[in-house]
């Protein structure tokens, strides 16, 4: 690890820092416990073992469009622990973490991002991640230090997923069924995703679910906004990421227009042609055992999906 005055200039923190070292002088080497036990971690293949086999787990549904993943890097861990030591003295997971604690606090080390095409497939990616990882209320994290379980025998959802959407309209999709479901917050910068957190055999993993244009926009807006903290230049490039962000918003109503109208015709078929009908019923019939649509075909939704890929990106954020 490099030397605390290069580490925390080189990532604008070092105001911050010097606030948790007034609270407790030995700050320094905690930080550098926990980078020193991730780092180790990494070296060892536990957690890519785990994202991999998630991955393997979840397949391909249909109306995945791709799915990459990352690893948290040891900076960015550091950088984030002081950050959200920083923003709220009064949590307590954050103010007691250490080497032997950081990996029940943090429940994003490891991260799958799940690209549809169209919102309204959130439905068919839910519906595989509620089969496959809810296993009851019960099992939701209440207290990240005291609820941790590390010897877990399955994976299962650990928290209530969540529903980060930009405008109140945003939310007319879940109103069937994912009220009951979803906490829904909303974010002023234009943040659009659906995230679970699954507690993969003891290793948390972030799953994040958005559509290709949802993730245009966070890919620009991580890349020339979060990084940067202040001055003219953030307040440009933070009113410019907020029109992109409607941009991406009218894209996504356009690629479903789009989509509508291409069902339409297809869907409007003449009387005459009882195969089509057979098509379209073999289409609809109810999934057998509790195993989503999405797991036994591809429908009519994503006929347009040709591949599926998964990439390996190490600090999406």
């Amino acid at each position: 690890m490099e030397s605390k005055e290069v580490f925390l200039e080189k990532n604008n923190i070092a105001d911050k820092f010097h606030e948790l070292e007034k609270i407790n002088p030995n700050s320094w080497d905690i930080m550098t416990d926990i980078y020193e036990d991730y780092e180790q971690r990494l070296k060892d293949g536990s957690l890519r073992k785990a994202i991999t086999g998630f991955i393997d787990e979840f397949g391909t549904p249909s109306a995945m469009h791709s799915m990459r993943y990352r690893i948290k890097s040891p900076e960015s861990l550091i950088v984030k622990i002081i950050h959200k030591k920083c923003s709220d003295f009064t949590d307590l997971d954050y103010a007691n973490i250490s080497k032997d604690t950081y990996g029940k606090v943090i429940m994003d080390l490891l991260g799958a991002r799940i690209l549809i095409r169209h919102k309204y497939q959130w439905e068919e990616i839910h519906d595989l991640l509620w089969h496959l990882y809810f296993k009851g209320t019960e099992k939701y994290v209440r207290s990240r230090t005291r609820d941790y379980i590390g010897e877990a025998t399955e994976p299962f959802l650990a928290e209530r997923p969540k529903v980060f959407y930009r405008y109140e309209e945003n939310t007319k999709c879940y109103e069937l069924k994912g009220r009951d479901t979803f906490d829904f917050e909303k974010n002023n910068p234009g943040y659009s995703s659906n995230h679970y957190i699954i507690n993969y055999y003891g290793t948390y993993i972030e799953v994040q679910v958005r559509t290709l244009f949802d993730e245009a926009w966070s890919e620009n807006d991580h890349d020339f906004v979060y990084k940067l903290y202040a001055g003219n230049k953030k307040l440009v490039l933070n009113r410019t990421s907020n029109l992109l962000s409607k941009v991406a918003e009218v894209a996504d109503e356009l690629s479903m227009f789009m989509h509508d109208y291409y069902d339409e015709s297809i869907f409007s078929v003449p009387n005459d042609k009882p195969e089509s009908k057979k098509v379209i019923s073999e289409k609809t019939e109810k999934p057998q055992n509790g195993i989503p649509e999405s797991r036994k075909y591809d429908n009519l939704h994503s006929r347009s999906i040709t591949s599926k890929s998964v990439g390996d990106i190490n600090n999406l954020y």
